[in-house]
């Protein structure tokens, strides 16, 4: 950014992303850390809002969304708690609890495909 804050940090391999990265707003604050492999994301990925409060946090597998990813509103309260398979959304039902717009909901215990 024009006032010295670096926008993005990280590693290239061969002009390709590899290893952490880390994103910031203009403000400086952190807006995302994360890792590549061979320029696909892979591993938790964690986002920031501005004023520091997580916005979103979860997993990849070589740029494929995997396991749960748990969304904040700009207070800090869950939005939304999902599961990923294979990127796809999970349409089965929760082993225990999970969240809809901050709401805790129950599920059945064990994984049911729908």
């Amino acid at each position: 950014y024009d006032n010295g804050i670096l926008e993005e940090a990280g590693y290239f391999d061969n002009n390709i992303k590899n290893d952490e990265w880390t994103g910031n707003y203009i403000s400086g604050n952190k807006k995302y850390i994360g890792s590549y492999i061979d320029g696909k994301a892979n591993g938790l990925w964690t986002y920031w809002y501005d004023d520091t409060l997580k916005k979103s946090e979860g997993s990849y597998t070589l740029g494929v969304k995997e396991g749960e990813w748990v969304e904040w509103d700009p207070q800090g309260n869950i939005l939304v708690s999902m599961i990923y398979q294979n990127g796809e959304k999970w349409t089965g039902r929760f082993i225990d609890q999970f969240f809809l717009e901050g709401i805790e909901k129950k599920g059945l215990k064990g994984l049911q495909k729908t």
